[in-house]
């Protein structure tokens, strides 16, 4: 592909040379096709320049917990066009990089973090909505803790519970024990009637 470029660059100069044209015309008209290609390709050399910034600043890397204008989750890979983010929810969010370079970023990454997946089983006594909504409030007594929102979904319905799995995305290691514990307190302070299982 290059070679071809470069063969036709030089079958180009030979025939400008034969019409004998002269250096001023041959400069303006090399000018004016240079301004045509940076004007045409302005997206892709803007995103390109990007590109280079962010990842000469490091500001994250794959792997981390990001937050990009409300969307939140973590880098699974960067390519040459930009960022993907998968969230809590499993979609895959693209995020170019001149949009990057132009917005705050958020790493919510620290040298330490784990997922801690809980499975809350709620009585059926109380309404789907009912039951999540406790759920979610109770999971704000360690909001402290965490690194993003906890996931909380209806996993499966039993005979008399609802089964839900919480994700809680922990920056200390060493505090997961101590977090399992004072959820597990709110939330059998709340419904002694439901069931926690790590």
């Amino acid at each position: 592909m290059f070679l071809k470029a470069i063969v036709y660059a030089i079958a180009a100069l030979t025939a400008i040379s034969f019409l004998s044209a002269e250096s001023v015309v041959f400069a303006v008209m090399l000018l004016a096709v240079g301004v045509a290609v940076v004007v045409t390709f302005s997206d892709v050399l803007r995103n390109l320049g990007s590109e280079l910034y962010v990842r000469s600043s490091k500001a994250f890397r794959v792997g981390d917990r990001i937050e990009i204008d409300g969307v939140q989750g973590r880098v699974s890979s960067m390519t040459s066009l930009g960022v993907v983010v998968e969230t809590l929810r499993r979609e895959r969010v693209f995020i170019p990089y001149t949009r990057l370079a132009h917005t705050k970023v958020v790493n919510r990454s620290g040298v330490y973090g784990v997922s801690l997946r809980l499975e809350v089983r709620v009585p059926k006594t109380y309404d789907v909505g009912k039951a999540r909504e406790m759920i979610a409030s109770a999971l704000q007594v360690v909001r402290e803790d965490l690194i993003s929102e906890p996931s909380v979904t209806l996993r499966r319905s039993t005979e008399s519970f609802y089964v839900f799995n919480v994700v809680l995305d922990v920056m200390n290691v060493g505090k997961v024990e101590e977090v399992f514990e004072r959820v597990f307190l709110e939330l059998k302070s709340r419904e002694p009637g439901l069931d926690v299982v790590s």
